[in-house]
């Protein structure tokens, strides 16, 4: 489904008159406009943020605002063509500062701080309170520093303006404890309210790595593969702590957080223990055989390769195949595009992988399918050959890649911290969960 507001260019700012003019469009398959699935999921990549349509569709009056279901739409003048010499302009709306509908109300009196992201209430009220006077408030005169335009007047309470401050902030931690609710996953044992931030997502997800795996196993040959690693955050936190040496694999430039690198002195290294290829990595890694020979380094010197910068593609590729025959596993902390890669080079290379899996990107990658369910019988099983295209079915996909080892299996886990917080990881043979863990790798 997509979801945007329409604005009338024929108008003033969206006024014509008095009135203002606010209209959400919907797209969506099998609904009023009784479009097809694979059409609606191809017109939402057809529209972007401040292009000017012009859309076909059914209209429905009897909701709050009017709300257009679209069954065509075509792009008359497109923002990002417009404005391609400069890419970091972003498109922003500018609605009437007029204020309609604002309601004064003696009866809904309220008096929020917040300290630390947390919402206080002072002692004429409790957190039930804001709860409930929250559900009366105008969600678009929080969301929009004091602006509605229902059509037909809102009937929801529009409190001052000069509280749009207090009343925003207790909106903000209502949302964030909603969206820790939802983004839940199934079979998350953690509770969303004990969770940490996402900020600590690379710290969480690193120790996971050497308690999983053992520090011993994790530093030897020439260490970690951080694919996709962006700004490093997981390699220097396994070199800055436990002095795993990393190399991240990744086509942009690695810009390091400055906080990471104040980190890295005050623990007297700095960024010795990590290495970088910039460059892309292959999309088909074939199969190496036994002595890792010219199979792997052939896969690594096609198509697949491209580089922005540094050396040719034979060297570059020479490198990655070099780092990969040697290092210890192989992992991905939401590496988006590069999700199936991780698996595919940590397997070509018989080593281990843990990935935090994060979008789906199903529109780039439509060969991928949800694996067989059931196993018997007639052979008929639900979801054998549909696409992979949420989340969940991400994770059974990744979970089904066939491993080329009569032992060892895939598994999952969940770790403490919000957003996308499952793992998928292979265990090679004889490592098991357990204490006994690191015993076994030293031995």
């Amino acid at each position: 489904m997509l979801f945007f507001d329409l604005v009338d260019v024929s108008t003033t700012n969206g006024t014509r008159g008095d009135q203002i003019i606010r209209l959400e469009c919907l797209l969506r398959s099998e609904g009023l406009a009784k479009l097809q699935k694979a059409e609606a999921k191809r017109l939402m990549y057809d529209v972007s943020m401040g292009d000017i349509l012009e859309v076909e569709g059914c209209l429905d009056t009897s909701r709050e605002f009017l709300v257009l279901e679209a069954r065509a739409l075509r792009v008359i003048e497109s923002w990002k063509a417009l404005h391609k010499h400069n890419p970091r302009l972003g498109f922003a709306l500018e609605w009437p500062t007029e204020t309609p509908n604002v309601v004064s109300n003696g009866e809904h009196t309220l008096s929020v701080y917040t300290q630390d992201g947390s919402v206080l209430v002072n002692k004429e009220g409790s957190e039930e309170v804001i709860e409930s006077l929250l559900e009366k408030v105008c969600k678009y005169w929080v969301a929009t520093q004091g602006r509605c335009y229902s059509a037909n007047g809102c009937p929801n309470y529009h409190p001052p303006l000069g509280r749009h401050a207090q009343y925003y902030a207790a909106w903000l931690a209502k949302r964030r404890r909603e969206r820790a609710r939802a983004s839940h996953l199934e079979g998350d044992g953690h509770s969303p309210e004990d969770k940490s931030k996402k900020a600590f997502r690379a710290i969480l997800f690193a120790d996971w790595l050497v308690k999983t795996y053992g520090r011993e196993r994790l530093a030897a040959g020439s260490g970690v593969v951080d694919v996709a690693g962006g700004k490093g955050d997981v390699s220097c936190r396994l070199w800055g702590k436990y002095q795993i040496r990393c190399t991240i694999v990744d086509p942009r430039e690695t810009q390091y957080r400055k906080k990471v690198r104040r980190q890295l002195l005050r623990q007297g290294r700095g960024l010795e223990g990590i290495e970088r290829v910039q460059c892309t990595m292959p999309t088909d890694f074939g199969r190496t055989d036994d002595t890792e020979g010219e199979g792997g380094m052939a896969s690594l010197q096609g198509e697949g390769l491209r580089e922005r910068q540094g050396p040719t593609t034979e060297s570059q590729a020479e490198r990655l195949w070099d780092i990969l025959r040697r290092c210890s596993m192989v992992v991905g902390m939401h590496p988006d595009q590069a999700t199936d890669v991780c698996f595919d080079a940590a397997f070509a290379f018989k080593k281990p992988v843990a990935c935090l899996p994060c979008c789906v990107f199903a529109r780039e990658f439509p060969h991928r399918r949800r694996p067989r369910r059931g196993g018997g019988g007639d052979g008929a099983c639900p979801g054998q050959g549909e696409e992979v295209e949420t989340y969940e079915h991400l994770v059974e996909y990744l979970l089904a890649k066939p491993v080329p080892w009569a032992q060892g299996q895939s598994k999952r886990e969940f770790l403490p911290f919000l957003g996308r917080n499952q793992v998928v990881y292979w265990l090679p043979p004889g490592l098991s969960d357990g204490v006994e863990r690191e015993e076994r790798w030293r031995e």
